[in-house]
């Protein structure tokens, strides 16, 4: 390997690692704010346990089946591609509703599609009573459907808060708790998983660049 090279792939070494120090000083500073959170949210739950009134406890006892995520993780392919996002979404009996609902529309089609190829065959055309009737089926079916969607709509939501498991007043610091670990959960954690990937990826280009540079130190100047 010619000395230019030599000195290319060591400036580029330096660049990786360079990075890497940077990624690391970032990767410290999130994992101290993520102590912080985790520290101030536990605090948080001690003191409203400690304000609470007799026999009334707050912690993981009293989780039970109603237990629903309320964030989702989304991971990227590319180094640092991690995120967490909110579930805005319905329950299960919506989705399943909706599944129902799609599957009438798919058999509607197919049995206008095999009509449509009946008539053809036949080689005749439908006059204006089947016609006629057909739009008044066609209506009443919009009609049925609309009238769905309208009772689909009326359906309550159900609030998934684990707050209100404790009461419609809960206490401001189980409040307090709760944002501390949201915050954890929707920003600290994705930027420490990113990085630290982000780090792994490094590590590997670095091991790469040093065993081109040994590989061509081996060779001898060209």
């Amino acid at each position: 390997m010619a000395l230019d090279d030599q000195i290319q792939v060591q400036r580029h070494i330096d660049g990786l690692l360079e990075r890497h120090l940077a990624l690391l000083d970032r990767y410290t500073d999130l994992r101290g704010r993520l102590s912080r959170l985790h520290a101030s949210a536990m605090q948080d739950i001690a003191r409203a346990n400690f304000e609470a009134q007799r026999g009334r406890r707050f912690g993981r006892d009293q989780y039970d089946g109603r237990m629903r995520a309320s964030r989702r993780v989304v991971v990227g392919r590319e180094p640092g591609g991690f995120c967490v996002v909110r579930v805005v979404g319905r329950d299960d009996d919506e989705r399943g509703d909706e599944e129902d609902g799609d599957e009438g529309e798919e058999e509607e089609e197919e049995e206008e599609e095999e009509e449509d190829g009946r008539e053809k065959r036949d080689g005749r055309k439908v006059d204006d009573e089947t016609k006629e009737e057909r739009k008044d089926d066609d209506d009443t079916a919009d009609d049925e459907t609309r009238n769905e969607k309208t009772k689909h709509d009326d359906t309550p939501k159900h609030n998934h808060d684990p707050l209100r498991w404790f009461g419609i007043l809960a206490p401001p610091p189980l409040r307090s708790a709760q944002a501390h670990a949201v915050e954890a959960v929707e920003h600290v954690i994705p930027q420490l998983v990113s990085v630290a990937a982000e780090m792994q990826h490094l590590e590997i280009e670095v091991r790469r660049a040093r065993k081109r540079r040994d590989k061509g130190r081996s060779k001898g100047p060209v």
